[in-house]
């Protein structure tokens, strides 16, 4: 299984939560979704069978359209599937509201909505739930409003435990 992302994915120690399945962290600090092409050999030699993405946050931090972020998620998805590799595609996780502000927050919302649309009929959409509120990030799950607490982690994985142990 392959974990893809920005630093939240890199913050997670995958192999520890999930000790009976070969895992990979591919999340690298800042990483936007045009990176994440950029490395994409580095996730397909590891030759998981399924690949969990988690990316979008820098991308919105950066000033790139929503249009844009979902054109690259399309080519990422792509790119995955051509490999054979099952695809689960996680709600981009919220910034806190008094952090990142009320329209950062509105961004990140157009964008999940933008992902539910782009996985239909193609892959898997897994809903982060509170960590994907509409809202903004609950403080009780961050220290800094954008990076997770080991509350929020243990939430993340509770939220994708089913997908990891289906076929």
């Amino acid at each position: 299984v392959a974990f893809i992302g920005d630093s939240i994915t890199n913050g997670a120690e995958w192999a520890e939560f999930f000790p009976q399945l070969k895992v990979v962290n591919r999340g690298v600090s800042g990483d936007k979704v045009s990176d994440i092409l950029v490395r994409l050999d580095s996730i397909l030699t590891t030759q998981p069978k399924k690949a969990f993405i988690m990316v979008g946050i820098n991308d919105i931090n950066t000033g790139i359209p929503v249009d844009q972020i979902l054109i690259n998620y399309e080519r990422l998805i792509g790119s995955l599937l051509d490999a054979k590799i099952k695809v689960y595609v996680q709600s981009t996780i919220q910034c806190a509201l008094n952090v990142c502000g009320n329209a950062h927050v509105k961004e990140v919302k157009k964008l999940n909505q933008g992902l539910i649309e782009l996985t239909k009929d193609k892959v898997f959409f897994v809903d982060l739930g509170s960590l994907s509120k509409d809202t903004g990030l609950e403080i009780r799950f961050t220290a800094d409003g954008f990076h997770l607490t080991a509350k929020g982690y243990l939430y993340w994985v509770n939220r994708i435990l089913p997908y990891l142990y289906s076929d």
